[in-house]
């Protein structure tokens, strides 16, 4: 898993700065030696002043928790959490897993790809053929809290370690965005006004943005604006990056927002009042007149303005 660690933490290496409270999140069980992790996630946040994690829960058998882990300790946690056990807030919890350890680092999680983000995943799977949670006994212990969950997968979602698997235990190491192209950016006629916002504990001067505008169907400019020649401020606990460029009307931009190099998020821009109803589109290709669904006429559709609504992004603040 050593090597694993080492991949995983050169491939953040750039944007660790950002991660000023790397979150702790388990779900454990108890068992005659001690407590014994079933789901847990170390989530890399930039967090917002003021951010408190949840106080432990626990009954009989079951333990859960949020421990903020000093940024400074973060590879000497992955290597205890490697070698089977780590102590959190007065508990040790044991990580059972096969000799050789399951071990792997996704450089480009599909739930990030899905999102248009990168987003490196570190993961490593328990021994699958321990059984932690005798069930239906452990919901019923849960219903029976003085803080009651309905079920074990209630108490992990709330705790965030992610749904609880029958597979064993499991534990990922997940970074949070620290940069997004906003979808929202105006674009009005021929003028754009890409917008991007990072952490504020990045440099903007690292920052650059890739553009391509994108005109009838064809690619008809590249360019590359460098972080100095970015507009900055502070937008709440984040920075906001403004620039303005000129595009024929009608354009679409997409917007990639990389950081020392490496591409983060990408987001593709429009003009909401001009560009075509994409939904709109696919119906016609079947149905013309849009008869089968009684929509208005054809002509009257292309008086009505349309909006195409952009990938909700994710918060780190």
């Amino acid at each position: 898993m050593a090597d694993c660690i080492d991949d995983f933490l050169s491939e953040i290496e750039s944007i660790a700065p950002a991660y000023d409270m790397p979150l702790f999140c388990f779900v454990a069980i108890r068992k005659p030696d001690g407590h014994h992790i079933m789901q847990a996630r170390l989530l890399l946040l930039d967090a917002a002043p003021g951010f408190k994690p949840k106080a432990v829960f626990e009954t009989t058998n079951i333990l859960a928790g949020q421990v903020v882990i000093p940024p400074t300790t973060l590879r000497s946690f992955l290597a205890d959490f490697a070698a089977g056990k780590v102590s959190v807030d007065g508990f040790d919890l044991i990580f059972d897993h096969p000799e050789q350890v399951n071990a792997t680092v996704t450089r480009f999680h599909d739930e990030g790809t899905r999102e248009q983000r990168r987003l490196p995943v570190l993961m490593v799977k328990g021994n699958d053929q321990i059984s932690y949670a005798l069930q239906p006994d452990t919901d019923w212990e849960l219903r029976a809290a003085l803080l009651p969950y309905d079920s074990l997968n209630e108490l992990a979602n709330d705790y965030r370690t992610g749904p609880v698997s029958g597979d064993g235990a499991s534990f990922a190491v997940v970074p949070a965005p620290v940069g997004l192209v906003d979808y929202d950016s105006p674009v009005h006629a021929t003028e754009a006004t890409p917008t991007v916002r990072i952490s504020r504990r990045l440099n903007p001067q690292d920052v650059s943005l890739g553009l391509r505008v994108v005109h009838n169907d064809a690619v008809i400019e590249r360019r590359t604006i460098a972080g100095p020649a970015i507009q900055w401020e502070m937008d709440g606990t984040v920075l906001r990056g403004t620039t303005k460029l000129s595009v024929p009307d009608g354009s679409s931009i997409q917007c990639i927002l990389r950081y020392q190099g490496k591409a983060l998020h990408f987001g593709h821009l429009y003009d909401h009042e001009r560009s075509t109803n994409v939904r709109r589109t696919i119906l016609q290709a079947f149905d013309p007149n849009l008869d089968a669904i009684g929509c208005p006429s054809s002509d009257h559709l292309a008086q009505i303005g349309s909006q195409i609504s952009g990938v909700s992004a994710s918060s780190w603040g």
